[in-house]
């Protein structure tokens, strides 16, 4: 299961890179980094070192810039993993031994499978949308030039994260 967590973990990473490149406008509003997806923890069944573990969980954490869709980027990220999963033998294998699906009547699992599960619905992600605030509204102007007054500059910036309810306010 460490195998295929792995090698799937870089199919979907690879193909979220490609679909959700560095988007234009995020030089303009001076984003720190692009839109990312990281795996931030691993945790599988524990055993002897010479067992494969029947199951391994990777969590992770996904940042968009404010110009893609989350809850588009939820559904590409489940529809890479149905593709992996419908096609589970071509997954990238290390070695003559690796393989994701077993044959045998002592064989309790015929074939890997990966899950994924956010940890919000769309609903919820929807709650939690970032925002591009007008750079040329007289707020941010405010805010720019109060900040120059008391530190001698200011140098507006982006980070990716979350503003619960703020781009709902802004739409509204």
């Amino acid at each position: 299961s460490l195998e295929l967590a792995s090698e799937a973990l870089s199919i979907v990473q690879r193909r979220f890179y490609e679909d959700y490149p560095e988007h234009e406008m995020e030089k303009k509003y001076g984003f720190a980094t692009p839109s990312t997806m990281k795996p931030t923890q691993v945790e599988c069944a524990r055993g002897a070192l010479n067992q494969i573990p029947p199951w391994t969980t990777i969590s992770g954490d996904v940042r968009l810039s404010p110009f893609y869709d989350p809850v588009e980027v939820m559904k590409a990220v489940d529809g890479y993993l149905k593709e992996i999963n419908d096609d589970i033998e071509s997954v990238p294998t290390r070695g003559p031994c690796s393989k994701y699906t077993l044959e045998g009547d002592d064989v309790d699992i015929k074939r890997g499978k990966v899950e994924f599960t956010w940890t919000d619905d769309v609903s919820s992600v929807r709650l939690m949308e970032g925002i591009a605030c007008d750079l040329n509204s007289p707020g941010l102007k405010a805010l720019m030039d109060a900040t120059k007054e008391v530190k001698g500059s200011a140098k507006p910036y982006a980070i990716t994260g979350s503003l619960p309810l703020v781009r709902q306010m802004k739409d509204a």
